[in-house]
């Protein structure tokens, strides 16, 4: 039974990992064949395209959720603003970074974790964790530093998706989650349409993505409903990660993916120009998240080592 259950964790980890990584690249296919980057339009699309689906598949009985409504709307409401940055700020950097640059700062994601959990949970971290994360700063600032395509607006947006991102984390791990993931998936999305609806229309994208010539050719049509179609897979999988696995599992999860991506993001679009600034900090962003992927697993033995010791004392002393 305990072995079914390792099996499936895993297995939801690493359809996460490739669900997620597939993601960036699909990503990068439509900004660089189209220069189509009306973020909060694609959004918004996904996220009709989303209760349009389920819906869908709700009204052939193929799935069952609950359905929306204002005390569920209200209790997710805030993970889903944080969803909107996350994924908002993650499309933007993407579009102006290379693919290994941008892992390079997710991978800031972990830190940001720990540092969010002080603040907010007043959680300390052991000291080899504090290491793990001055090793991640040290690579990203050297990334950046060795970029030679070096653009502080697209870094500062990637550190806007690491911290959303550790938010909504910290958030789901300190009040949990009550409801299925095809309820939060459903409810995720009613909620984040008028965000996205108001700021694409604010913004200006809605205008400007009509005036656009790309817009009426199929071959956007085609990548696009790829990535829209490969957005409702991904929220599936990150809603079931984190609701089945901790928020640790899914961010190492992810820096799990960040590293496979890192080294493929080298040989497609473009690339990125080396120097040995830039590998460096890499190499020393990548140590620094193994680190602290390792100095959690080895946290977390202990403290279900300890708990089993406890458990076997008070059977024998009863």
């Amino acid at each position: 039974m305990i072995g079914s259950l390792i099996n499936y964790n895993v297995s939801v980890c690493v359809f996460y990992a490739l669900v997620s990584g597939s993601m960036n690249f699909v990503m990068k296919n439509l900004f660089v064949n189209h220069e189509w980057k009306y973020i909060s339009v694609i959004l918004l699309l996904q996220m009709i395209l989303t209760i349009s689906f389920l819906d869908g598949l709700r009204l052939l009985n193929i799935v069952k959720f609950t359905s929306y409504t204002f005390s569920i709307g209200k209790e997710i409401m805030f993970p889903a603003v944080l969803y909107c940055a996350n994924v908002g700020f993650s499309l933007m950097s993407l579009s102006y970074v290379s693919i290994p640059v941008y892992g390079v700062i997710k991978r800031l994601t972990p830190g940001a974790c720990a540092i969010i959990s002080y603040i907010v949970l007043k959680k300390t971290e052991k000291s080899m964790i504090g290491i793990s994360i001055v090793m991640l700063c040290i690579g990203t600032v050297l990334t950046g530093v060795g970029d030679l395509k070096f653009d502080l607006g697209a870094y500062g947006l990637g550190i806007g998706s690491v911290i959303s991102q550790a938010l909504y984390l910290v958030y789901i791990q300190q009040k949990g989650i009550k409801y299925d993931v095809l309820t939060m998936m459903y409810a995720n999305s009613v909620n984040c349409i008028p965000i996205l609806a108001t700021f694409a229309y604010f913004s200006g994208e809605t205008m400007a993505a009509f005036e656009n010539e790309e817009t009426f050719s199929l071959s956007l049509w085609i990548d696009l409903g790829v990535l829209l179609f490969a957005g409702i897979v991904l929220n599936y999988a990150l809603f079931l990660c984190t609701t089945v696995n901790s928020a640790l599992a899914t961010t190492v999860t992810g820096v799990c993916k960040a590293l496979v991506t890192t080294v493929l993001g080298f040989f497609t679009f473009g690339g990125q120009p080396l120097t040995a600034t830039l590998l460096g900090g890499i190499a020393i962003n990548t140590i620094g998240s193994i680190v602290y992927s390792y100095a959690k697993y080895v946290e977390k033995r202990d403290r279900e080592t300890a708990k089993y010791v406890e458990i076997v004392d008070q059977s024998e002393q009863g």
